[in-house]
């Protein structure tokens, strides 16, 4: 991550409107060598966060982030982590064409764009290549559990149970 970058994620779309157009239209950006030095310029620093296994890293999606291939020589190199993106919004903020997207998705074990709520996308197929290994073909027990499919989006919550259904307001978009 670098860490500090939320606080700088608007004004770096106001300074780079063809990365903030682009941002738009895919829902992420690949970080360029020069994005990386504008949020360094500002006091970012580029810290790779240590994850023990079946750890959990919760952050503001506006910081950057990206994912780093395994270190050569490591200890255990026959040992994988695997690591999922997710991103989380109140289940009232999403319209039913979006969820039938995310029913997909699951069924389909494809991903999702960034935004899980609103104008949600599947990422393309792809084909495997060297560094990938063998994708899934079954989803395992723990990601069909009735949390887990209310969390997809495959089973719909019940918003008059009494129970919170998130904030009582919807997003407001900024054009950045």
């Amino acid at each position: 991550v670098l860490s500090g970058s939320h606080k700088h994620f608007a004004a770096f779309y106001r300074e780079h409107p063809t990365v903030a157009a682009r941002a738009r239209k895919l829902d992420f950006v690949r970080t360029q060598e020069e994005h990386v030095k504008w949020f360094r310029e500002r006091g970012c620093q580029l810290t790779k966060v240590p994850v023990p296994k079946g750890g959990m890293v919760l952050w503001d999606s506006r910081t950057v982030h990206d994912n780093c291939r395994p270190e050569w020589g490591r200890p255990n190199s026959d040992r994988w982590r695997f690591v999922v993106f997710v991103c989380m919004a109140p289940a009232r903020w999403a319209k039913p064409e979006d969820l039938a997207k995310k029913r997909q998705a699951y069924s389909k074990l494809r991903m999702t764009t960034h935004w899980p709520s609103q104008g949600v996308s599947l990422f393309g197929e792809r084909e495997a290549d060297e560094h990938q290994v063998t994708p899934l073909k079954k989803l395992p027990d723990v990601a069909r559990t009735e949390e887990a499919q209310l969390l997809a989006g495959m089973k719909e919550y019940d918003f008059e149970d009494g129970e919170p259904n998130g904030p009582e307001w919807d997003p407001r978009w900024e054009e950045a």
